[in-house]
Order: C-alpha cells, then sequence, then structure tokens
C-alpha cells in the first residue's frame, strides 16, 4: 500500500496482511491488524504429533509435540503444549498453497516415493475466509540428537533429457553417494535441479532421487524458476512437485535453513519468516545454511539485500552455508565470521575445470570437515614411483603412491618389496602416499613392489610396479637452464622452451603439498620454482610456493587470500600471482617478502573474480578479473602496484583469461567468446572479435602475427593479430571426456605447427598457416594441460593420470608416466628437467633417463600434381596397414610430408579438396629406415561427377558430415565446391540424410574446407508451411533411391511419398568456377488425377551463428514470408565475418511462392502443382561462400545469385546493374548503402548493398525503364532514372551528399534487434540516428509504441536497443521486474514540423489512457554534429482537480554484454528479477552493451525528486510530480548515442550533462 493524497488505496493483489510477532518463552502469537478492505486471510490449523505407528493418522495414544515451529514461509506459529497450532495466513500470497513444519531434533519425518521429506503439506489453492485442517505426524528418532553425524551436498545438478547431466547420469551419482561410507543422514542439493525448470525435467529430477536411499533435500536454485510475471508464478511449479522454496529443520545439535536467493532475497515474505525461524529455532544451535547463489562473488544477486541476510546470519552461531550456481570448488572464511562458505562443484559440468563431485560433510565434536569427494573413480590405485618398467638409482627410494575411492576413504596404504615385510606410508594430500625405502643394499636389477589399500569400509585393492635398480651414478640432478617465467613459458605462451629434453624421462623428485594443483603451472627462474595451490575442503593450503629445482626442497610459501588456481609469473626478482577472489600478490622472488598487493572488491559482497594467471612483459602486470560490473582487464606498474590503465571486457563469469603481450597489444579472452585486442600503453580497445560462444577457458596464443584461442567444444580458432580477422578453425571432434567440453588447452607453437588438447582426449598437431591436420593421438582422458615443445619432443599431461611425451614430427607417443591423478597443470621445462603439478597436490621434477620407445620409421615424400608437376600444399596423406589401421599426415607448402609408422606393409594415398585422387602405392616400411613415396593427385579445373567410399577432405572442425569413410555416396564438385548426395538414411545429427538421394554435404574446397550444413530435407506437400511442423515432415518426403551419374551431373529418381504417382527425380551438377550446385526437379503425374501442391527445398545450417537475412526484408530470421522480399536469394549464415561459411538459395527460371527465413532452417517452397499425365521441372541453386566484410554479410552470397544467368546456359538471361556509391565530398567508397530498383509501379523488384568498396550489383530479370535510389545513414537519398535492355550490365556510379541534419521516411538502422521500418520516421545528423515509430508496434510496447523511439545508433554503430517507453505516466510508482512495462501514454499524432538542414523537428501528441485528463506532448529536435536528440514532453492536467503522478522514461537494452549505468553508481548488472533504487548524483541513467556504444537519457530543467530504477535489464526514471488543475509540468532530456568512454562506458552522458 502506498499512502497518497490523504487516502489509502488498496487493491486485493496488493493487501498484505500484517502481523505482530510476540514471544513468550518458547511460544509465539501472531496478531493481525485489523483488515481494511479485501480480507484475504485464511486459518490453518491443526496438531504436530507423534506418528508412533507411522501411519500417517493421529491415534489416540499419540500424544502432541510442543514448542514446533508451523509456518507458510512468511508467519511462523508454535506448537502449544497440546502439539496444537493455529495459523493465519492469506489466500493469494502464492498459486498452491504450503504449510510446513521445522522438524526438531530427535524427530523425522516420512518422504514421499521421490525421497522428498515429507515436512511440508499441499493445501491446493485455498479460498479466502477458509479455515484448513492439516495434521502433522513426526517420527521419534532419538538417534538424531546426536551432535556428530554427516550429510552428502550437491549442487546443480541440471537434469536434463539428451544434456550432459541426464537422468541416467544423475541416478548414477546418487548411487555413488548413497555407496559412500560414514553413513549419511540424507542428501542436501544446493539448486539447479532442473535445466530449464520443465515438467518433464522435474519429473526426470524425482525419477532420479527416487532411486536413493537416503532422503534428499531440495533448494530452488534461478534454473528452477518456470517463465512467469511474477514470484509466485515462477515458483509455483518447483512447489507443486518438491514444496516450500523456503524452509527448515533440525538434525543433532545444528539448525538448517534452506533459502531462495536467486529471487528470493528480494522477497520481504523470506527475510521476515527467517528472522523469526532463527529466533526460535537457532539460540542455542549452531546453523547450517542451503542457499543456491554464492553470498560473496560477482553473481551475488542483490548485494544491499544479501547483506541483510548476511547480518542476520551473523548474529546466529552460523557454522556453515553450503551453495552452488557457479559451478566451482571453493571454501571461504571472509563472509559470515565464524562460517565457512563453501561452493560446492556442478554434478552437470564444472566452470573451474574441477572434477565433477559432491561434499560428504562431517560434524565431529566442535569440529567440521566439508570434504570433496570426485565421482566416478573406483578403487584407483597408481605406483607413481618407482613407476611400472622404470629404472631407480641406488640409494634411498621414494616411493610414492596415489589412490582413491569415490565412495569410501582411504585410510591406509602399505607396500612390500620382493615379498618381504608390509610397510605402512604415510598421507601427504587426499589422494598421495608416500615414504621411503633404502634401496642401497639391494642387489642391482629387476625387483617387483606390492602395493595395498585400505578403506574405511575394509576393502582392499592392491597394484603390483616392476623395477630396475641401477647404479648410483645413473642417477642425473636437476639443472637450471633458459627461464621459464610465466604460463605457457612466455608473454605470448608459445609453450617453447630454449632448453632441449628427449622423451625418456625419471622421476627426479617430488615436492608434497596438503592441497592440490589444478590448473596453475610452475614458472621457473634462476633454478627456484614456483607454483600456486588450492584446498578443496577448507583454506589452509591456498598457497605460493617457491621449491628448490635442483633438490625439491621448500623455499618459502606464501599463505593466500584464496584458490591460487592461476600460474605464478616472475620478473626481475618478483613473483606475481593471483587468487580467484580478486587479490594480486607482488612478492620477493627469493624471499616470498610482500612487496605490494591488490584486491578488487575486497570488502564488497560482490568479492572479484581472478582465476587465470598475470602476464608481465616490459616493466607491466597485465590482469584480467570479473567483477558484477562485468569483466576488466588492468594494466598494473610491476615495481610499485599502481594501476597504469583499466579496460572493460565483457560479461562477468569466470572467463577472463590470461592475456598474451606481443608487439605493444595484448590480447585477452573474454566472457561470451570474445577475444579482444587493446594497446599494451593506453588499453584502448583496438579490435573484439567472437569466433565462438560458450565457456572459455582457453588462454590465447600468439605467433606469426596469428593469435590462436581455444572454444568450448574442442574448436580451435586463428585470428589475425593486426585486424582480428578469422583465418582458419579446427574441431576435434570425438567425444568429450569433460562434460559440458569445456576446452581447457592452449596452443603450444613451435616451427609452423601448433600443438593442442582437446577435452576429447586428443593431441593435435596442426599446420600453423591452414590449420590443417598433421597427426592427432587420443589419450584416455579430457586434456586440459597445455603442450610443452622442446627439441623434438611434445609433452602434454591428460586427465587420465599420465605426462606424456609425442614425437613432434609424427605423433607417436614416446614415453608416459602414469601419475593417477589428473595433470591438468602444464609442464615447465628450464635446464634438463620437466616440471609439472598434479590433482594429488604434488609437484614433479623429471630429468633425462628414462625409458622411451624406439622411433617409427618414417615416410618421407612429396605430393605433385599429376599433369603439372606443381607441389600440392595441404593435400592429406594417409597410410593404411593390412589392418585396416590408418595414419594421417598433411604435406606442407612445398608439398612434402613426413609420417611416422610401425613397420610393416602400407598402402598410401594422398587426397586434396579440389584434386581427384590419383592411383595408390604400396611400400613396405622397415625399422629403422626412411622410405621415400611420392604421390600425385590431378587438379579438377571443370565440372565433375562421381562416386567414392572415400569420404571428402572437409575439414575436421565441420560440425555435421554426412558422407563417411566405407559408404558409397556420390558428388559433383568443381575447383571451388563439392556437393554429396547420400545414400544412406540418416537420423538428425547423424551422418546420411532423411531419405536417400538428397543432398548431404556441401563445402568450399579452400584452405578450410569447414561443411556447415547438417541436413537437407526435400518435400511435396498440399501446404507450404506448416507452424506446428516447420520440418521433419515425415510422409511428404521425396525419396530418391535411383542415383547414377551423368556426366557431370548426377541424378536421384524416386516418387512422393504423399503421391506414389508423382514420379520424381532431381539432378545435381554445379556451375563453373562458381561456388553454386544448380538442383533441377523433375515431376512426372503418371495417376488420373492432378496434383496441386509445393515443394519445399530446406536446409539447417549448422555456423557458430545462423541468421537469415533476405533482402527486401527489414528483419532478421523474419519467418515463413510469400511476399516483400526483392532478390533472387535469401541468405542464412554468420552475422559477420567469420571462417564459416554461409549458404544461399537462388533462383532465376521459377519463382518461389514462400520463403522460410528463421534462422535455424531456411528454404524455398515452389508451385508444384502438376496435372494427370503431366510433366514440370522447377530449378533451383544453393550458394555457399564466406560472410562478407562490412554491413552486408549476405553481399557475397547476393553478388554470387546475380552471376547465375551469365554462369548457367540454361538460365534466363539476366539484366545486371552495377556500380560504386562514393561520398560527394571526399569522393571515399561509401559502405552499406542500400541500393534499390523500383519499376513503373514503384515497387522494389531487386536490392543490393554496397561493400567496403562501395560496390554493389543486382539482377533485373525484365527489361524497361527502373528508378535506382539509394538509402544510407548520414547520407541524402540519391534517385536516378535508368533503362535496362536484355542481357545488359549498366554501371551506375553514385555520389551521395552526407546530411547535416535530416528527418524522414525510407531509411531503417542497422543491427542485431533493429525493428523499424520505412514508414517510421527517421531523425539523424552526422553523429546519431534514432528511429521514432509511426506505425511500428513493439510487442513489449503493445497499442503505446507510436512517437516512442525503438532504434538508435552512433554513427558506425548498430541499433542494440529494443526500446524507449519515453515518456510513461502512472498514478502509481511503478516497482518489480516488469515496472518498465507502463502502458499508459498512447500517441495519436507523429508529425515532422520542420525539417531544414540546420535543424528538423518532430511532435508527438496524445494523452494518458489511464487518465483521459491528462495530455501528453513531446517534441524531438536535432541539430547538426551533437549526440543527442532533445526530446521536450509537456504533460498537462486539463482537468478541474489537481493531480499527482508518476513522470519518467525507460530504456532497454537487447544486445550483448547489457548493463545499465546510473550516475554515481558505477556499471549494474542486476539481474532482472531484482530492480533496485539507485539515487543520480547527476540527472542521468544509460545503457552499453559489448560494442561500446552508449546510449543514454541526460535530463535538465526541473529534476527535484528524479530517480532511477532497474537492473542490468532495463532502466528507468520515476519522478512524483503534482499537477494543479489546468497546469503542466516539463520533462526535458537529451537522448544520448555515443561512442563509449575509453575506461568508463558511461563518463560520455557525464561529459554531456557537465
Amino acid at each position: 500500500m502506498k499512502l497518497a493524497e490523504g487516502k489509502w488505496k488498496i487493491t486485493k493483489k496488493r493487501l498484505k496482511a500484517m502481523t505482530a510477532v510476540v514471544m513468550c518463552g518458547l511460544a509465539i502469537s501472531a496478531i493481525a491488524k485489523p483488515v481494511i478492505a479485501n480480507n484475504m486471510n485464511v486459518t490453518i490449523k491443526g496438531v504436530v504429533y507423534d506418528d508412533k505407528n507411522e501411519n500417517g493418522k493421529r491415534d489416540s495414544n499419540e500424544n502432541g509435540i510442543p514448542n514446533v515451529s508451523v509456518s507458510d514461509g512468511k508467519k511462523i506459529t508454535v506448537t502449544d503444549e497440546e502439539g496444537n497450532y493455529q495459523l493465519a495466513t492469506s489466500a493469494d500470497r502464492r498459486q498452491t498453497d504450503i504449510v510446513f513444519v521445522t522438524v526438531p531434533s530427535g524427530y523425522n519425518v516420512k518422504t514421499d516415493e521421490n525421497k522428498t521429506p515429507q515436512f511440508y503439506k499441499m493445501l491446493g489453492s485455498l479460498k479466502a475466509g477458509e479455515t484448513r485442517e492439516q495434521d502433522f505426524g513426526l517420527l521419534h528418532t532419538p538417534e538424531n540428537k546426536n551432535p556428530n553425524f554427516s550429510f552428502a551436498n550437491v549442487a546443480d545438478v541440471h537434469v536434463e533429457a539428451g544434456t550432459t547431466n541426464n537422468r541416467e547420469r544423475f541416478t548414477d551419482q546418487l548411487k555413488q553417494i548413497n555407496e559412500s561410507t560414514g553413513d549419511p543422514a540424507f542428501i542436501a542439493v544446493s539448486g539447479d535441479l532442473t535445466n530449464r525448470a520443465t515438467d518433464a525435467e522435474f519429473q526426470d529430477y524425482t525419477a532420479s532421487t527416487a532411486t536413493s536411499t537416503l532422503p534428499v533435500y531440495p533448494a530452488v536454485g534461478n534454473h528452477d524458476f518456470a517463465p512467469g510475471s511474477d514470484y509466485q508464478t515462477r515458483i509455483d511449479r518447483y512447489r507443486n512437485y518438491l514444496g516450500p522454496e523456503w524452509y527448515s529443520f533440525d538434525y543433532g545439535n545444528k539448525h538448517f535453513v534452506t533459502l531462495e536467493n536467486t529471487l528470493g532475497f528480494s522477497e520481504a515474505d523470506q527475510l521476515e519468516w527467517l528472522k523469526q525461524d532463527l529466533a526460535l529455532n537457532a539460540k542455542d544451535k549452531e546453523v547450517v545454511v542451503f542457499v543456491h547463489k554464492p553470498l560473496n562473488t560477482p553473481q551475488t544477486p542483490s548485494p544491499d539485500n544479501t547483506k541483510q541476510f548476511i547480518e542476520l546470519l551473523s548474529e546466529y552461531n552460523t557454522r556453515l552455508v553450503m551453495v552452488g550456481h557457479t559451478h566451482v570448488n571453493d571454501v571461504a572464511q571472509d563472509t559470515i565470521p565464524g562460517a565457512d562458505h563453501v561452493t560446492t562443484v556442478s554434478s552437470s559440468y564444472t566452470i573451474d575445470q574441477s572434477p565433477n563431485g559432491f561434499r560428504m560433510v562431517t560434524f565431529q565434536g566442535d569440529k567440521q570437515d566439508p570434504k570433496f569427494k570426485m565421482y566416478d573413480v573406483n578403487k584407483s590405485a597408481s605406483i607413481v614411483h618407482p613407476a611400472n618398467n622404470s629404472e631407480v638409482s641406488q640409494g634411498k627410494m621414494n616411493i610414492l603412491v596415489n589412490a582413491y575411492n569415490t565412495s569410501s576413504n582411504v585410510k591406509k596404504v602399505e607396500y612390500r618389496i620382493d615379498g618381504g615385510p608390509w610397510k605402512k606410508l604415510k598421507q601427504s594430500s587426499g589422494m598421495s602416499w608416500y615414504g621411503t625405502w633404502d634401496d642401497s643394499k639391494a642387489k642391482l636389477g629387476r625387483h617387483h613392489m606390492e602395493v595395498r589399500v585400505t578403506d574405511d569400509a575394509e576393502n582392499v585393492w592392491a597394484k603390483i610396479s616392476q623395477f630396475t635398480i641401477v647404479d648410483s651414478d645413473k642417477k642425473i640432478t636437476p639443472k637450471s637452464g633458459s627461464d621459464w617465467t610465466m604460463f605457457h613459458g612466455d608473454a605470448q605462451h608459445t609453450g617453447y622452451a630454449k632448453d632441449t629434453l628427449e622423451a625418456g624421462l625419471r622421476l627426479s623428485w617430488t615436492y608434497h603439498t596438503p592441497g592440490t594443483i589444478l590448473t596453475s603451472s610452475p614458472a621457473i627462474v634462476d633454478g627456484i620454482i614456483y607454483i600456486g595451490t588450492r584446498d578443496e575442503d577448507g583454506n589452509k593450503h591456498h598457497a605460493i610456493h617457491a621449491v628448490d629445482q635442483k633438490t625439491g626442497k621448500k623455499l618459502w610459501q606464501v599463505k593466500a587470500d584464496a584458490q591460487v588456481q592461476s600460474s605464478p609469473a616472475v620478473a626481475e626478482g618478483i613473483v606475481y600471482a593471483s587468487t580467484i577472489r580478486g587479490t594480486l600478490y607482488a612478492m620477493d622472488a627469493k624471499t616470498g617478502k610482500m612487496i605490494w598487493e591488490k584486491s578488487v572488491g575486497k570488502d564488497e559482497v560482490q568479492r572479484a573474480w581472478m582465476y587465470y594467471s598475470p602476464t608481465v612483459e616490459n616493466g607491466v602486470v597485465y590482469q584480467a578479473y570479473s567483477t558484477g560490473s562485468g569483466g576488466a582487464m588492468m594494466a598494473i606498474d610491476a615495481r610499485t602496484g599502481k594501476e597504469l590503465w583499466n579496460s572493460p571486457l565483457a560479461g562477468g563469469w569466470i572467463v577472463e583469461s590470461t592475456p598474451v603481450v606481443k608487439d605493444g597489444k595484448v590480447y585477452v579472452g573474454a566472457d561470451g567468446g570474445w577475444l579482444i585486442a587493446l594497446d599494451a600503453k593506453s588499453g584502448k580497445e583496438i579490435w573484439r572479435q567472437k569466433p565462438a560462444g560458450g565457456w572459455m577457458h582457453s588462454m590465447p596464443s600468439i605467433s606469426d602475427g596469428r593469435v590462436y584461442m581455444g572454444y568450448q567444444g574442442g574448436l580451435l580458432v586463428a585470428l589475425d593479430a593486426s585486424t582480428g580477422k578469422e583465418l582458419w578453425r579446427y574441431k576435434s571432434s570425438d567425444s568429450s571426456y569433460i562434460h559440458g567440453g569445456a576446452t581447457g588447452s592452449s596452443a603450444a607453437i613451435a616451427d609452423g605447427v601448433v600443438y593442442m588438447g582437446f577435452p576429447d582426449g586428443n593431441v593435435a598437431a596442426l599446420d600453423a598457416a591452414s590449420g590443417l591436420l598433421k597427426w592427432k593421438y587420443r589419450t584416455q582422458g579430457g586434456i586440459i594441460s597445455s603442450a610443452a615443445v622442446s627439441g623434438e619432443v611434445v609433452f602434454i599431461g591428460s586427465n587420465d593420470g599420465n605426462l606424456y611425451a609425442f614425437d613432434r614430427m609424427t605423433g607417436q607417443p614416446l614415453w608416459q608416466h602414469e601419475i593417477g591423478a589428473w595433470v591438468a597443470s602444464s609442464p615447465a621445462i628450464s635446464g634438463n628437467t620437466l616440471v609439472v603439478g598434479a590433482l594429488d597436490g604434488n609437484l614433479y621434477a623429471f630429468t633425462p633417463g628414462g625409458k622411451m620407445v624406439q622411433r617409427w620409421p618414417r615416410i618421407t615424400g612429396k605430393v605433385s600434381d599429376a599433369k603439372t608437376g606443381k607441389p600440392v600444399s595441404g593435400a592429406a596423406i594417409l597410410a593404411i596397414n593390412d589392418k585396416g589401421e590408418t595414419q594421417t599426415t598433411v604435406a606442407d607448402t612445398e608439398g612434402e610430408y613426413v609420417l611416422g609408422v610401425q613397420p610393416g606393409k602400407y598402402t598410401l594415398s594422398a587426397k586434396r579438396r579440389g584434386y581427384l585422387n590419383g592411383d595408390p602405392v604400396s611400400a613396405q616400411i622397415v625399422a629403422g629406415q626412411v622410405e621415400t613415396v611420392n604421390l600425385h593427385l590431378e587438379e579438377i579445373t571443370e565440372p565433375v561427377a562421381g562416386k567414392s567410399q572415400e569420404a571428402p577432405d572437409y575439414n575436421s572442425g565441420s560440425p555435421r558430415l554426412d558422407a563417411v569413410n566405407g559408404e558409397e555416396y556420390h558428388y559433383v564438385m568443381n575447383d571451388r565446391i563439392q556437393a554429396t548426395i547420400s545414400s544412406e538414411i540418416g537420423t538428425n545429427n547423424l551422418a546420411g540424410t532423411f531419405q536417400p538421394g538428397w543432398l548431404g554435404d556441401l563445402a568450399l574446397l579452400d584452405n578450410n574446407g569447414m561443411e556447415t550444413i547438417d541436413w537437407s530435407e526435400m518435400v511435396l506437400t498440399p501446404t507450404m508451411n506448416d507452424p506446428k511442423r516447420p520440418w521433419n515432415r515425415e510422409g511428404e518426403w521425396l525419396s530418391l533411391p535411383a542415383i547414377q551419374v551423368e556426366g557431370d551431373t548426377v541424378k536421384a529418381s524416386g516418387q512422393a511419398q504423399m503421391n506414389p504417382a508423382v514420379k520424381t527425380s532431381v539432378t545435381y551438377k554445379v556451375l563453373p568456377n562458381a561456388p553454386i550446385a544448380k538442383f533441377t526437379l523433375e515431376l512426372n503425374n503418371t495417376g488420373s488425377e492432378d496434383f496441386k501442391g509445393y515443394f519445399q527445398y530446406l536446409l539447417d545450417p549448422d555456423s557458430p551463428d545462423d541468421t537469415v537475412f533476405v533482402p527486401g526484408i527489414t528483419a532478421a530470421n523474419p519467418g515463413f514470408i510469400t511476399s516483400g522480399y526483392t532478390g533472387n536469394y535469401l541468405y542464412d549464415g554468420p552475422k559477420t565475418a567469420i571462417s564459416s561459411p554461409a549458404h544461399g538459395i537462388a533462383w532465376v527460371n521459377d519463382q518461389p511462392a514462400g520463403l522460410s527465413a528463421f534462422g535455424y532452417i531456411f528454404g524455398a517452397s515452389f508451385d508444384a502443382s502438376v496435372a494427370a499425365g503431366q510433366k514440370k521441372s522447377i530449378s533451383w541453386y544453393h550458394i555457399t561462400d564466406y560472410p562478407a566484410e562490412g554491413s552486408d554479410p549476405a553481399a557475397n552470397i547476393a553478388n554470387w545469385a546475380a552471376m547465375i544467368g551469365t554462369l548457367d546456359p540454361e538460365a534466363a538471361e539476366q539484366s545486371r546493374i552495377q556500380g560504386r556509391v562514393t561520398d560527394a565530398e571526399t569522393k571515399q567508397p561509401v559502405e552499406g548503402v542500400l541500393v534499390e530498383a523500383l519499376d513503373e509501379d514503384n515497387k522494389v523488384i531487386a536490392s543490393s548493398t554496397t561493400n567496403q568498396e562501395g560496390k554493389y550489383l543486382f539482377a533485373i530479370q525484365k527489361p524497361g525503364h527502373y528508378k535506382v535510389q539509394t538509402s544510407r545513414l548520414s547520407y541524402e537519398s540519391a534517385l536516378i532514372d535508368t533503362k535496362i535492355s536484355a542481357g545488359e550490365t549498366k554501371s551506375l556510379d553514385l555520389p551521395l551528399k552526407p546530411v547535416t541534419v535530416n528527418v524522414s521516411t525510407g531509411k531503417v538502422l542497422p543491427g542485431p534487434v533493429s525493428e523499424g521500418s520505412k514508414q517510421d520516421i527517421l531523425m539523424e545528423n552526422s553523429k546519431l540516428a534514432m528511429m521514432i515509430a509511426s506505425v511500428t508496434n513493439d510487442a513489449q510496447l503493445p497499442g503505446v509504441t507510436k512517437g516512442k523511439p525503438i532504434d538508435i545508433s552512433a554513427k558506425g554503430y548498430h541499433d542494440q536497443m529494443d526500446w524507449f517507453n519515453l515518456p510513461y505516466v502512472s498514478k502509481e510508482q511503478p516497482t518489480g521486474p516488469d515496472a518498465w512495462a507502463q502502458l499508459t501514454v498512447k500517441s495519436e499524432e507523429v508529425k515532422i514540423e520542420e525539417s531544414t538542414t540546420e535543424r528538423a523537428v518532430l511532435s508527438v501528441n496524445g494523452g494518458s489512457m489511464e487518465d483521459p485528463e491528462l495530455s501528453v506532448n513531446t517534441t524531438y529536435t536535432i541539430l547538426p554534429d551533437q549526440e543527442w536528440i532533445s526530446a521536450e514532453t509537456i504533460v498537462t492536467n486539463t482537468g478541474k482537480e489537481a493531480k499527482s503522478v508518476w513522470l519518467g522514461d525507460a530504456l532497454d537494452h537487447d544486445g550483448s554484454g547489457q548493463k545499465s549505468g546510473v550516475a554515481g553508481h558505477g556499471s549494474i548488472t542486476l539481474p532482472y528479477s531484482s530492480p533496485q533504487e539507485f539515487i543520480p548524483t547527476e540527472p542521468w541513467i544509460g545503457m552499453t552493451g559489448t560494442d561500446r556504444q552508449t546510449i543514454g537519457l541526460v535530463y535538465s530543467g526541473n529534476t527535484t525528486g528524479l530517480k532511477a530504477y532497474g537492473n542490468g535489464n532495463w532502466m528507468m526514471t520515476r519522478q512524483f510530480i503534482d499537477l494543479p488543475a489546468g497546469k503542466s509540468h516539463t520533462m526535458t532530456r537529451k537522448i544520448v548515442a555515443a561512442p563509449a568512454g575509453s575506461e568508463d562506458p558511461f563518463s560520455v552522458l557525464s561529459a554531456i550533462f557537465e
């Protein structure tokens, strides 16, 4: 309620029952304030009793239980001495009403069939005035009072069929927990039980928990909210499946509280309930909290609200807070005094790259231990030293064993030598056990060691190692050499060692830590090794260690404030290391003495994240971090710690990566897939590119002008370091061992070859210039480690627990050492020593002296063109032995290759895109010899057709391939493209096509060779488009099983499924010297009835960003359309110029009746009606090419479509208009100009957009008279009459005059969310352009869009705004997540009042639909060379009584990286659900995103009481004004669109205000 004009304004929806809570002993009573109107009160009463016979009904001998809390989630009442309670609640509080009890210690409740404890009762939907009786039967369980107990905690389950954590996987995880030792009392899930909160997912989740023996307590995560406009709607589905969103229970001497903080910390009910609950139940108990989102990270919601909960919990003996959400492992003690704040990693996929797992939390006396346990490790034991088949020097032999089991705890590890007595080992970490054996008296030669592992369930498992004792003089002592100063060796992250190591290594020493080493990798400088450690179970073992390289002894150790996941960097005698909680340390390299430290957000609720490593170059430390306001990169003076500059990156998750520095530029990865180049001196952004999305964990590497970056799903992308242009991409396509497919490895580069590990376990060598695969080897675990290259060897670790060495040239595995724990750390090399960390917490040093296998014999040779003799670079060479096993490599720029194979007989062949295969060559390969085999290919110079069983030489990164080795397919190809026609039937995402005879694959035959078509579909149907079934229309398919080669074409014949009398065939051919395939459908109606219907050709492209553009249609992905398009093609592919091909469908002879333009699928429908006994032919074209540079990515496809008439002699003759558009003053080309041809009826019949050279081209189907007109922001339009003859190509160069000020129709703003049409009114000058709605109706502003800005951009930028609700007028103060939706001001007239070269004025007249006596008129004024448009709104009270209203504006940014700004409050990234009020220090609000464009409103005039309200998605102003009768109020502001400031994106708004 709010008090206004001295009157209470009350509605049923907003009425809140008010209670005063009075405590007397342990009892509490609720006293309701008299309700003024619309009484919604409901009474719930009943008894809580001891259900002795567990029948769920109260029998006469079952006593009530006193002092039990009973609640609806807002108010709490307490049972009296007889166990009776009475609770007043409100009928409109929730859609589904629930009452629940706080089960006291010593009692328990039954679970339902899904193992959810039934401490709550579902009451359905209560009616106002109703009295409902509900009893609770508790089970007396005295053992629950034992203060020593344990429970299991899991988080972020994300159950969803078909994803990384489906029902089956979660069920297996619960099985492992239920089998755990320690007798856990229950399982608690810290939120995100589902992925999308669908009924199916809740059902899968509960089906999994139903298999548990232990009760499973749920909590709500952000993924568990259903869609809806208010809290009670969004939470209702969860409540129906799992009960109340917050609750409590007692166990032992602990009071457990489950809270909801995604949206709930903004709900007053929860805080009110918690205060009562703790006062009643927690005074003499330790408190344990379950809540989804952490209370101390950038992802912490509503910091001010969170702070209230922290302060409240701090008043009690809170010992433990169990959270999830961030998919990481972490334990902090800086959030609530005396409490461990424990983050449990996701059971689905992890973001800090740690293993999936759970926690077994144990209370014993006054101690608590939140022990982390990895899933899926079954009685593992690895003898790290002496390794099996290794040699050890005589003397004291170190023994090291790693042992682990998911469902138990290893309590004892013993060993014996040669059958001697068993001896115990000591434990150094959660996995490692060590000891020493004096072998100085042992005989030289072969020995064996047995290891016996015993767990706390008395299970025993064993391992044996055979080893050889050799003379002590064979031991090689570690020696230092060239420095390895930081992650991957240097500031360029090349991973290339200056010192040479051969593959055969021997473990020299092990440095034990009690923590873990995940991705921290060693730095080695001046004979000292530096490494960081994590503590998975507490915070004692977060540290930076300095270790002597020669001896492995600790020199110093500095305790850190959080996990050191990053790798230390060393320069000029200083060690730099960062922690995940936003602290960067600078320490003396020799002593560890702190020189300086810098923390980001240390005293804030939203602490910063700093997961990745610092890079040091030329006296500057570069460190990326994340905050609640987004990611940033800071440059710091390495000596003093002074910040030199700070530049924003993107997003706010923990994916800002370790930067590389080269040639005065800093390159860094950022949230959402961005790779950003900054000026090293100033931090100014040079370029940013987004080759792919998803989580980013790989670090960039740079060499020879190319930047390499790994992306989720095993993808590696190479970009030009100067421009950011993508050069190539490679995808490792085996099934990922890492759930979620995160790519954590970074590229190593040496001598023109890139070496990289992938989540599918593959280690691959790629040609650095082309990305072509030279060799790969698959380990048995995902790879996070980054390779180190030394001499002729590549070293890398794997999550299969091994450290590997490979032959650089051939990929032959030469040596491996079993560690038995993840080797996610990256090896470092200095002198004769390789050092690497492992998840067991140990740092390992290896030196020469170990055994390696004999190198394979090699095959060398040259691949050349059979006709010209020219070398064929990039040709793939295949060597197949008698067993059918294949080894591959690729030829270099001279056509030469080297291939390593085991001895035997091989058949060698070569293949290359754009070439016909030559004859295979047989060779007998002998050990120790080099065999020379030259191979030949024949270049394709004209269209050909054929069939094959050998898969095309497409890029391995191609997402979907339908032609595979061993399965016959047909093909048509030229020197530009190859198309395959499949014979195999395959379902979606599998090889083959839905029906035989369809297009399977189509790709460019360039060095990239990326194939990006998932499937094609050919349909004969009575309807063009079925909204319920836009694709996969089985029953309407063409089945074309008879496939044959006819000259340079392939013909596939068959019939229509829906009418077998309609015989069909499709002929495939490619046009010469063009990336175009022509398709011709022949229909033969052999039946007695006419067929009426349509043929549809549909495609599913699989580029990283599938977007359809249709000429003549402003919106992207317009859906199914039958009119309005102006060209002879449609485009589907990336919106930006990346090296992932796009696709187009074009037509000349046959015009489509409709177009499918959805983005994820696209296609064309043609009239296929054919009379009985008649035939019909339909032709169309499939084009593939890269998205074009500039503002029109479809330009390349468009140009090819316009040229079809010259390429295909069977196509109807086309006329063409082409030319160049220039600036009339500067004579420079103008890119992005829309050039259209209008017929005599002024209908647009063709269009094109100029490229970066100002050139355009389009085809005209009919000769005649036309008008050619232009449209481009910042330029006046041009209009020229022309006449064109049949087959003529006419050149029209068009100079355009820049505008100073313009207001007109006929233009649109480009941009991903642009929605204005040519009928709307555009205001523009040389700095910005803004579209005012005249006809467009925004779906979020239905009926009130007219007269409001809908698109805006600064010059050179694209529109990123969804809308401006400018202005709104409301009787009530807008609040809540949908406060922006004030649909009250409706405009009747939009009129251009003035339009000169110096000034343009637009008036908008309307009024309030809420109060017809309020008129609302806005005037927009634009002047030359200003970065804003002035908007003046006058609200007039035309009535006879005074009024009070809220007045303001709202703006909504829909671009990437969206965030809001309010003067004095910096960047705001609050979630949509948690808007807050802000008091601006200056009268402006704004929004921005990753495009570095700021949009804002700067107010002037009467700004008294002006406040801001909003979140990271939208922001609004609110001003309360009084309007006497007949009086007006004026609100004046500048609508700004300008490039963002270099550091503060909103500084431009402050500058305009000043």
